[in-house]
């Protein structure tokens, strides 16, 4: 679904409004990544401008979409270009995005990846902060939301598992991702029509 992949890059683009960190995470992104523990710090508004590395939102009718984005590192560079307005983030370690939509007022997913239309479920991971030419996608694998609590005026929670295969663009199996799990408990909404205003 061609609304859902630009979604995806969402948490990097938003979190470029973010001034610096050393950032307070409202949430986490856990797994085993071949057998390592590995942890992705979800950093919350801490500008109090809108952005965010937990959002939902609605991106079509009656569907509600969920963005995390997580970095390793909680001393992570948000910038955006003044005179272009491109952003950019750096920082050591790795960096994550998940994203999934739901039918609005839903509790609970459970979604075969890969998973698209209603169910589309996009896990991307950068093996280096801010470096969009190389990204790896959670393939043959599966997702459940198992808490969901989505407000437009105070924080929303949202917490759930996953695991699959990690594969580059052109196909190769670069990591096994098991007891996947993600909790947040401040996530905001994002209003995508107000953001489009000057």
């Amino acid at each position: 679904m061609r609304t859902f992949s630009l979604v995806a890059a969402l948490p990097a683009l938003l979190l470029a409004l973010v001034a610096h960190a050393e950032f307070e995470p409202v949430g986490t992104i856990t797994a085993r990544v071949d057998g390592e523990a590995r942890t992705w710090f979800i950093p919350g508004d801490v500008t109090g401008d809108g952005g965010s590395g937990a959002l939902w939102m609605q991106v079509e009718p009656g569907m509600s979409t969920v963005v995390l984005g997580g970095f390793e590192s909680r001393d992570v560079q948000f910038q955006r270009n003044p005179e272009t307005g491109v952003p950019s983030v750096s920082g050591d370690g790795s960096q994550i995005s998940l994203s999934f939509q739901l039918p609005e007022g839903a509790q609970r997913l459970e979604a075969r990846l890969p998973a698209e239309g209603e169910e589309a479920v996009s896990l991307l991971l950068l093996p280096a902060v801010g470096d969009y030419r190389v990204m790896h996608a959670l393939e043959e694998g599966r997702l459940s939301v198992t808490g969901l609590s989505l407000s437009r005026e105070g924080p929303s929670m949202i917490s759930g598992e996953f695991e699959g295969k990690l594969r580059d663009s052109e196909g190769k199996l670069v990591h096994h991702f098991e007891q996947g799990r993600f909790s947040v408990d401040r996530a905001s909404f994002f209003a995508i029509e107000e953001a489009g205003q000057p």
